[in-house]
């Protein structure tokens, strides 16, 4: 996002004056001006369109699939616009216009080459056409259309309309009998496109339990997901409001199953990664059949794969490509009692080149590759005379990485920063997790919190954030499909960054090629009841531009206004909750958009503001109204230490947790109990200084005040060492607004309250309002005790 100062008066006044005298600039005085008529006082001039000044290549004007009508080209003037394309994607531009007005010609350029152009439309009709299709090894970024002139003598009007094919690469896989073969492994880079569908088909045994998972980002639509048997009676589905959708399902019936993935809405692109297991039952062949030779070989790359089985005689044939110096391992696992499995390699000249030919329930190759080709791999029964169901391993050391290298330290990060809301699929298909990657993205002013977003892959990989100066400011770890040796969340990975510009994030984790994809965000946490042009100036909508709100406990009927100008271009606001799924949003085509909407739950939620991409100037506020509506607090009466309401008991829980939010319409009073010396006494007040400010003190047993803490600003938070253990009181009061507020207190050791580089102290609280994990800058205590 741009942002732009406030605009004094007569700054306003200046523009109009210049906007005059530019529209006497573009008349032409040359003897050929037909203009200025030789017996008129009147004068007319040619109006650019709203898109100039675009007239080279580094000017091009951001579009997206869209129609353009009323555009001009004004004599040797030229149009460029930009737009990004992937590879794979196929894109048709038409212009339409007058011939007899003028000859238009049209051109296609790929990112970097501004001088020759890739395709071109040169007829003498009254249109022009291009159909061009990325190559899969092509260019990503922002190509560009050209619009000239033939021989620039007159003056042209015109409509641009352009259309973007962007299915993924499984296509045509629309329907039930095109459904595209898959086995139980992960998927990813998978697209739906409007009401586009994708349809999967997986051979399945009764007995076989299935898992079936989509991940997927809710800001970019809402997918949902169907089981089918081989009947075409659908068996079960999946259709929540949030990102992923997950079946389970014990098959009852033998055949080609089919996965349904489709858009519930279907206006908008979503790119998606598709996840299958699979826990065979008894009887009946694998997925992969029919497989059972040298060229019927069943094509499959690096991971997991289960549900297989070796019936009798009957062989296993794969196949996965190597490159010359990529290392293979192949690890066959099963129950050895059931049967003996064997275990060899093929090169693509069908030559023997490695076996495993134990007598254990595990056979295990590895092999680095001399050839280029699609290299074999055989399981098979030494004996036959049994069914054996196994799993197949397979790593690949490939020198061949993804098309993000060179990246393997932050000189040479892949620039991330024309992406941001990009699932990494979506840019250049996923990640391969070799050795470090780099990424390089860039926090403007006023955006300075940080979000990522990463599904489960199955495999332990880690992400680490550093600033400009490599300083590491935070990192997370993505949860292993057997929910080991990781940290478990289930939400937005969030970092509050210390300043605007440029940040690394570094993903790394066991060099075994597996796949990863995230999405990140930089947002602007958009202070309430605040004009956004009275902290940061005017917003600029030129891209997607994304404001992050803490919504308070209590107060859940929230009230947001987006102000603009739609002549300027049209735009629309979407709310989400923290966890991508949609809330509400507000589109219409005139100015200005309203939301005005009751929240189930409180905690942080996400604006997006989206258009035309035209440079629009817009303007946002919002407010959280109260809608608790108690006369009073559960905890009354507790106007005074006497009568103070008793937490001994509820160490680590808030009063969320306990008995609701208190509201603050007098003093309140409550009673702890600390066992034993020397801990450090922690207590936080959650609340909203908009609605009335608050502060808390803290009593000994004789009443006496030993410390307290009161701002101007939200919460309030103390650590303080107490002198002794006993009873302790905390006085909360304030402006008896009525304002609604959370409590929470805990007695640590000192040394177990760390620190964190870039704060004074930071602490972490799990569900402090029930909904979601609050981060808390401290304010530090101007009474601490010494």
């Amino acid at each position: 996002m741009k942002i732009r100062k406030n605009m004094k008066v007569g700054v306003s006044i200046i523009f109009l004056l210049l906007l005059f005298t530019s529209c006497l600039s573009l008349i032409n005085l040359s003897k050929n001006n037909n203009l200025l008529e030789e017996n008129s006082l009147s004068l007319s001039a040619p109006i650019e369109d709203p898109m100039e000044d675009n007239d080279n290549h580094a000017n091009a004007w951001g579009v997206t699939p869209n129609y353009y009508p009323n555009l001009t080209i004004i004599e040797t003037d030229e149009d460029w616009f930009k737009l990004y394309l992937n590879p794979g994607d196929t894109i048709d531009v038409y212009i339409y216009f007058n011939n007899t007005e003028g000859d238009l010609d049209l051109e296609l350029y790929d990112p970097f080459d501004a001088v020759t152009s890739q395709t071109g439309s040169y007829s003498t009709a009254d249109e022009e056409h291009i159909t061009f299709t990325v190559g899969l090894s092509g260019m990503s970024g922002d190509w560009r259309i050209r619009v000239y002139h033939y021989d620039g003598s007159t003056n042209v009007t015109y409509d641009l309309d352009i259309w973007i094919n962007i299915d993924d690469w499984m296509e045509n896989n629309d329907d039930f009998w095109s459904a595209w073969g898959v086995g139980p492994v992960n998927y990813p880079g998978l697209k739906i496109v409007d009401f586009d569908e994708d349809w999967f088909q997986i051979y399945l045994n009764p007995g076989d339990m299935i898992d079936v998972g989509i991940y997927f980002n809710h800001f970019e639509g809402d997918l949902q997901l169907v089981l089918y048997d081989p009947s075409y009676i659908q068996r079960k589905d999946s259709l929540s409001m949030g990102d992923d959708e997950f079946i389970t399902y014990m098959v009852d019936m033998p055949g080609d199953w089919r996965i349904r993935v489709y858009h519930k809405h279907g206006n908008s692109t979503v790119h998606y990664n598709l996840d299958i297991w699979l826990t065979t039952g008894t009887g009946g062949d694998d997925w992969a059949e029919e497989n059972d030779d040298f060229w019927s070989a069943w094509g499959i790359g690096p991971g997991f794969h289960s549900g297989l089985m070796v019936v009798g005689f009957d062989d296993d044939w794969f196949q996965t490509y190597l490159n010359p110096d990529d290392i293979i391992e192949v690890k066959i696992l099963f129950d050895d009692f059931k049967g003996d499995l064997q275990l060899e390699l093929y090169d693509p000249s069908y030559i023997q080149r490695a076996d495993s030919l134990s007598m254990g329930p595990e056979e295990f190759i590895r092999f680095t590759a001399d050839m280029s080709g699609e290299w074999r791999i055989r399981v098979y029964h030494q004996h036959g005379d049994s069914d054996v169901p196994y799993e197949l391993d397979i790593r690949l050391d490939a020198k061949v990485d993804d098309f993000y290298e060179l990246n393997n330290n932050p000189l040479s990060a892949y620039d991330l920063i024309p992406y941001e809301g990009w699932w990494l699929t979506g840019i250049n298909g996923p990640g391969f997790q070799f050795d470090e990657d780099w990424f390089e993205i860039y926090a403007e002013p006023g955006f300075e919190h940080l979000i990522i977003k990463s599904p489960d892959f199955g495999r332990e990989i880690q992400l680490e954030v550093y600033d400009s100066n490599l300083n590491n400011i935070g990192e997370a770890m993505i949860k292993n499909k057997d929910g080991s040796s990781s940290q478990d969340y289930n939400g937005p990975m969030r970092y509050d960054l210390p300043s605007s510009g440029t940040y690394y994030i570094k993903v790394y984790g066991n060099n075994r090629g597996n796949f990863y994809d995230f999405q990140y965000l930089t947002v602007c946490l958009l202070e309430e009841q605040t004009w956004l042009s009275d902290i940061y100036g005017m917003g600029v909508q030129s891209n997607l531009d994304f404001y992050f709100i803490d919504v308070t406990p209590g107060f859940k009927h929230l009230v947001v206004e987006l102000l603009f100008n739609h002549t300027y271009g049209n735009i629309d606001m979407t709310l989400y909750d923290a966890w991508g799924s949609q809330i509400s949003n507000s589109s219409s085509f005139s100015d200005n958009e309203y939301i005005n909407t009751i929240l189930q739950d409180p905690g942080m939620y996400f604006l997006l503001i989206q258009g035309h991409n035209m440079g629009n100037e817009y303007d946002l506020w919002w407010d959280d109204n109260k809608t608790d509506t108690r006369p009073d607090d559960f905890y009354e009466p507790n106007n005074n230490p006497l009568s103070a309401y008793d937490l001994s008991n509820n160490e680590y829980q808030s009063l969320w947790e306990i008995n609701d939010l208190a509201l603050q319409y007098n003093e309140d009073w409550y009673k702890i109990e600390i066992d034993e010396i020397q801990l450090q006494l922690i207590v936080i007040v959650i609340y909203d200084s908009a609605e009335g400010l608050m502060g808390f003190e803290i009593y000994d047993s004789n009443f006496t005040k030993i410390t307290g803490n009161f701002t101007l600003d939200d919460n309030d938070y103390i650590d303080y060492e107490v002198p002794s253990n006993g009873t302790y009181y905390i006085r909360v009061f304030g402006d008896n607004s009525g304002n609604v507020y959370n409590l929470w207190w805990a007695a640590e050791e000192p040394e177990s309250i760390g620190m964190i580089p870039g704060y004074d102290t930071l602490i972490l609280i799990v569900s402090i309002v029930g909904v979601t994990v609050v981060l808390i800058k401290i304010k530090r205590s101007k009474f601490r005790h010494q």
